[in-house]
């Protein structure tokens, strides 16, 4: 939709558009940007001067890195940094006005939506990469190694619709041939063992 100025003649009158819709990221993203997002510039005389627009958030979603919120270039480009594991709605107003004009544009409000991503989870091997067990060791009761993994998190524990995730763990063999060392194939519980 196309705005103008609530103030001065016609001629003085500052107009843009934005995309509409809302801008969509997901979390994690880092930098993202959104050329030609504000377009049709004008002001309604020959010497406009430079464009500059002003963004301002209504509330505080804090979504966004620290120094990365949302900015409008001079070419109408949208650039913003998306803070780590956050997501969530934020809603902005933008606001053009011109180097040699004294009006500016009505506020435009636009949203950015920070879409959830479930994060893996993370975990450390104990014991590195290699576990060795002689032959005929574990031959007539299956072999537990206590803490086989730890630090297992179900990454990562501020966002709140991961805390209550459960982990499983899958294991399998890279081939048949590893397949053929085992009467029983390892298998890892929940807490690691």
């Amino acid at each position: 939709a196309l705005h103008e100025s609530p103030s001065g003649t016609p001629a003085d009158w500052v107009t843009f558009e934005v995309k509409d819709g809302a801008v969509r990221v997901e979390e994690d993203s880092g930098w993202s940007m959104v050329a030609h997002f504000a377009r049709g510039m004008a002001c309604g005389t020959a010497a406009c001067g430079a464009p500059s627009f002003s963004v301002v958030e209504r509330g505080s979603s804090g979504v966004f890195a620290p120094g990365g919120g949302p900015r409008v270039d001079a070419a109408g480009g949208l650039v913003f940094e998306v803070a780590e594991d956050r997501y969530g709605r934020a809603v902005f107003e933008v606001v053009l006005s011109f180097a040699a004009v004294e009006a500016c544009s009505r506020p435009i409000t636009f949203t950015i939506e920070v879409l959830p991503v479930n994060d893996a989870p993370t975990f450390t091997l104990a014991f590195g990469e290699e576990v060795v067990v002689k032959e005929d060791e574990a031959s007539l009761e299956p072999l537990t190694i206590r803490s086989f993994l730890t630090g297992i998190v179900a990454e990562p524990f501020e966002i709140q619709s991961e805390r209550k995730q459960a982990v499983t763990f899958l294991v399998t063999p890279l081939s048949p041939d590893d397949e053929q060392l085992f009467s029983l194939l390892p298998s890892v519980s929940a807490n690691g063992d």
